[in-house]
């Protein structure tokens, strides 16, 4: 008995051993996701206050100076420009994302004069005999001091306090032909965003440590409580199953949460390269920990029932680019051909669930990639005129087409009869290896079924399986993706080509470069500056070849610029020779999809100093700048 009891010890105090250390482990996860959470919330005020400053530096230049000073008194605003300008600033808000535009002169005394404004309600509205007093108010006070001295002026983010009466502001000076200020342009937006998302992150942070602590703490107790009868049934294998059922459930509260958080902020299409990169690891981390103690936890499964469906205007181009650089690389680690997709007739921007359409995509994808293993799989996306979603001006309503198809296992007609149930697996111990739970295809049909579309099988065992997924959207504006943009994402295609191994490049530091980046898609410009950001470079970003003209015009100088080849309104090219015009030398290096045979000469040709293909690949960048930044 003695024995017995000594063996139960060992094994008991290895327990204690595995508890602790992966209590250890845990714990450091939770301090290093807590930092990160720290810099994703830094990156998103960062991200508020330049949206603010942007869009105020663009109220600047919308209206002229002639314009504003159409209106000094009451009086004036009974002159036809009156409404055909607010008009304007109706629009100009909803181009912005913004609540308000307004304008205001500062008469050299105690008052600031407001001239014009977007807002509706007649009592708040600004008009020409609306005077305010500069000492009412002292961030007031402080915008007037800024705006004289010919500098921006905006909400202290950092410090912020709802003490802002629940807007958030920005006001830049407007600048007289002489370079004097005369007025100023204001824009405002509301708080709700920057509180709510600091609220959550306290949330998520007070979970996360209080979780931990709860769950290590009663893990704890529940060992020691255990501890008599572990040794009592020593030889009990049911009473060793139990405790380490206990143990299991101990263990899964905080790695839940923390798998549960690092995974939806991988779904964020904002996050920084190094961010995400971070979260990868502790992601990764925590399923190694899973293999280590022999899959007694358990992952947190989606429920289908509580999802929502939240319609917002998105640009196509950005969702598939976005969705295909998530899984891409997961079909190079086969021997696959990829191909993508797009008819060139497909509307620019939508209006829809981009995040649940990128998840219903997505989850094709993982599909087809899960059962496939030669061959290969097309992705094409399409759309056609249908019939109107809900009256609405300035808006069509098409059928997105989204298309899935390969050449894998196929399925019989009993297990498509099946395909959309929870849990549901087919041929389990052939596929042994392929990980998943079941849930993917039964969350599709929901979220299809969610967003009033259709989805439709076709398949057959051995030959391979084609989903269709036909979903109502509203189209806005009469752009298309167009034949640049279908060639861009058409470089996602590979044939037949295993993934190479990654030279490491060593990223020289360049605390004193200055590099301009010119894109006028957001995802573009993010990706650019996370390739770049090891170099330590000073990076700014804007979305028009218009703003790289006035950086320029306002005597900025960069070691590199990197001009996007097409944007809209003015392309590269056009912004590139206005900047040389101005006698502007130093590099200007082009962003381009269209990276064929002779591109290189059309860009030297128009001012360029190089030219860099899209998608970026990050050992040409380092070429680049180490070829055209210099020691400092």
């Amino acid at each position: 008995m003695k024995k017995d009891i000594k063996k139960a010890n060992h094994k008991f105090s290895f327990v204690y051993v595995l508890f602790f250390l992966s209590s250890i482990v845990l714990l450091i996860v939770a301090v290093i996701f807590s930092f990160f959470i720290k810099n994703i919330e830094k990156e998103r005020i960062d991200s508020i206050q330049n949206h603010l400053l942007v869009a105020a530096q663009r109220a600047s230049v919308y209206l002229t100076i002639e314009e504003l000073d159409l209106f000094h008194t009451a009086e004036d605003m009974e002159r036809p420009e009156w409404e055909e300008i607010r008009t304007r600033l109706k629009r100009f808000a909803e181009e912005t994302s913004i609540l308000y535009v307004y304008y205001w002169r500062y008469d050299g005394g105690d008052h600031i004069q407001y001239i014009i404004d977007n807002d509706d309600d007649e009592e708040y509205m600004v008009t020409p005999n609306l005077f305010f007093a500069i000492e009412d108010d002292p961030f007031t006070a402080d915008a007037v001091l800024k705006i004289e001295a010919g500098k921006s002026w905006s909400t202290e983010l950092g410090e912020y306090t709802k003490s802002w009466d629940g807007l958030l502001s920005a006001v830049v000076p407007i600048f007289n032909n002489d370079s004097t200020v005369y007025y100023a342009a204001g824009v405002d937006i509301s708080d709700e965003t920057l509180i709510s998302m600091r609220n959550n992150i306290r949330v998520m942070e007070f979970v996360l440590m209080f979780s931990l602590f709860v769950s290590i703490l009663s893990g704890f107790f529940g060992i020691r409580s255990y501890n008599k009868k572990a040794i009592q049934s020593a030889n009990d294998s049911l009473s060793k199953s139990r405790f380490l059922s206990n143990m299991s459930h101990e263990i899964r509260t905080p790695m839940n949460a923390i798998l549960g958080i690092a995974e939806i902020q991988l779904q964020d299409s904002s996050l920084k390269e190094e961010s995400a990169q971070a979260f990868r690891r502790i992601y990764e981390s925590g399923d190694l920990l899973l293999n280590i103690i022999n899959d007694i936890l358990d992952l947190s499964k989606i429920e289908a029932g509580k999802l929502e469906i939240t319609p917002k205007l998105y640009e196509l181009p950005n969702l598939i680019n976005d969705t295909v650089q998530l899984n891409r690389l997961w079909f190079k680690t086969k021997s696959l051909n990829f191909i993508v997709n797009v008819d060139k007739e497909t509307p620019y921007i939508l209006f829809g669930d981009e995040l649940r359409i990128k998840q219903i995509l997505s989850n094709l994808l993982s599909n087809a990639y899960k059962y496939t293993e030669t061959g290969e799989i097309v992705m094409s996306v399409s759309a056609e005129p249908s019939v109107s979603i809900e009256p609405g001006e300035n808006s069509d309503s098409v059928t997105l087409i989204l298309q899935v198809s390969d050449t894998g296992q196929g399925m019989t007609q009993s297990q498509l009869n099946k395909l959309f149930d929870a849990y549901e697996r087919f041929n389990i111990e052939e596929n042994r290896n392929i990980t998943g739970a079941g849930l993917g295809m039964n969350i599709t049909k929901h979220l299809v079924n969610m967003m009033k579309g259709e989805i439709n099988v076709e398949s057959e065992a051995g030959k391979g399986t084609t989903v269709t997924v036909r979903l109502p959207q509203k189209n806005y504006g009469d752009r298309v993706c167009g034949a640049d943009i279908v060639e861009e994402l058409r470089r996602f295609s590979f044939r037949n080509k295993l993934v190479p191994k990654m030279t490491k490049i060593e990223h020289k530091q360049m605390p004193n470069g200055r590099v301009l980046i010119v894109d006028d898609v957001d995802t573009n410009l993010y990706v650019a500056q996370g390739l770049m950001q090891p170099y330590g470079l000073q990076i700014e970003t804007i979305n028009s070849g218009f703003e790289a003209i006035e950086k320029i015009k306002n005597n900025e100088v960069y070691d590199i610029i990197f001009m996007d080849h097409m944007m809209p309104k003015m392309g590269g090219i056009e912004a590139t020779e206005i900047i040389r015009k101005t006698g502007y030398t130093n590099p200007i290096v082009a962003f381009t999809a269209n990276a064929v045979v002779g591109q290189e000469e059309m860009f030297l040709a128009n001012g360029f100093n190089a030219f860099i293909a899209k998608p970026i690949d990050s050992y040409e960048l380092d070429q680049i700048l180490k070829r055209f930044i210099k020691d400092k």
